[in-house]
């Protein structure tokens, strides 16, 4: 991202993002002082740190001081009901960085068309709003799980490479085949599974055609290729548990997020009912 006062490719100052930091962007109005109240102790709850442009006295330029932090922070939270344009100018350079955020904002907000296909937190209340916040906790958790691993420069899984084996599959294979409602109709995901370890995964809408079938086909394809090839399942479910599309849909455990939560999600109840076993 280009520095938005200099114009240099490049930050010269060194700064180590901070996994339990996030950055909050808002309208520093008295009608927003119950949303700031809200955001920020609810946060504090699931272990994080927030930061604001007003949270601290810098002798510099003001946006350097927001570039600054916003490179430190995990990812953002930007409330956007009346589109203050200091708020959506941080947005923006936040997404310039190619962090994660999360928009929030009031019942009946139009959201600018820009951001239209961004799914956003629209709540009535504070009350309303802390508790969906409360319903997203984990996916806050894997973002800061993410940015550990870029700081630490951790590969999820095996590195895949020339000497990579994989172990060829008996014939005729035990599955467990769950179906999951999402909310582009009925998955049918089906697990194999070898001494008890899965090997295999098939996931198949019930409606065929269109992207999300072939995409969920390749999905599970993906899936089962690096099971062979010895990726731990626990680095898979971590990679595609909390993965959201916009349309999520409500099941028996809770809300089904994405095809690859579901995958995700039926994976980790597959290995503790194994367990049990």
């Amino acid at each position: 991202m280009l520095c938005p006062l200099t114009g240099e490719q490049e930050c010269k100052k060194k700064i180590e993002p901070d996994i339990k930091l996030f950055f909050f962007g808002f309208p520093y109005l008295d009608s927003f002082e119950d949303v700031e109240l809200t955001v920020t102790e609810t946060m504090k709850e699931f272990g994080f740190i927030p930061y604001t442009a007003r949270d601290e006295v810098f002798l510099k330029h003001i946006l350097c001081k927001v570039c600054n932090k916003m490179q430190e922070s995990s990812f953002g939270i930007f409330e956007l009901t009346d589109r203050n344009p200091n708020v959506m100018y941080e947005l923006g350079m936040m997404g310039g960085m190619g962090k994660h955020f999360v928009i929030i904002a009031r019942k009946g907000t139009t959201v600018p068309s820009d951001l239209g296909g961004i799914e956003f937190i629209e709540y009535k209340s504070c009350q309303d709003l802390k508790k969906k916040l409360v319903h997203i906790k984990d996916a806050f958790k894997k973002i800061a799980e993410r940015t550990l691993r870029d700081i630490q420069n951790i590969p999820v899984g095996r590195k895949a490479d020339s000497t990579a084996t994989s172990f060829s599959l008996p014939d005729i294979l035990p599955s467990t085949t769950y179906n999951v409602e999402t909310g582009c109709g009925s998955l049918h995901i089906s697990i194999s599974k070898i001494d008890g370890k899965p090997v295999k995964v098939h996931a198949q809408m019930s409606k065929s055609g269109g992207c999300a079938a072939s995409m969920t086909d390749a999905l599970s394809s993906m899936v089962s290729a690096a099971l062979q090839y010895n990726v731990p399942v626990d680095i898979i479910i971590q990679e595609l548990k909390g993965v959201r599309c916009p349309a999520p849909a409500w099941g028996e455990g809770g809300s089904i997020l994405s095809c690859a939560d579901a995958i995700a999600r039926k994976l980790e109840l597959d290995i503790r009912n194994s367990t049990k076993d």
